[in-house]
């Protein structure tokens, strides 16, 4: 079983609005493989979903079967473990793909 770590954050500031995500994967055999990069113009909970997307996707073409998630996004967390709804359109497509991604891994 392969298992990974991941960190993640995602923020917006200024006007016009830039956003970007911080990743940090933790492999078992202890390597790091941090990622951070702009993903555009978006809100700061869209930035959070894409830090998990990119956390997710990168853990899949590894081969991890087993990913534990940390975040500080209070939205994120409680949408994909289903205790809140998402209810923005704005953010259903990601949330949608998010949860689906996430059945790839044992709990």
């Amino acid at each position: 079983m392969t298992e990974l770590t991941a960190y993640i954050d995602g923020g917006t500031r200024g006007s016009p609005r830039s956003s970007g995500i911080g990743i940090v994967l933790e492999h078992a055999s202890g390597r790091r493989v941090e990622i951070s990069q702009p993903i555009g113009s978006d809100d700061n909970n869209y930035a959070e979903y894409a830090a998990l997307l990119v956390a997710m996707e990168y853990a899949l073409a590894f081969g991890c079967t087993r990913l534990k998630v940390f975040s500080d996004s209070e939205v994120v967390v409680r949408q994909v473990s289903g205790e809140y709804n998402c209810q923005s359109p704005a953010l259903r497509t990601i949330h949608e793909f998010c949860k689906a991604l996430s059945s790839s891994f044992e709990c």
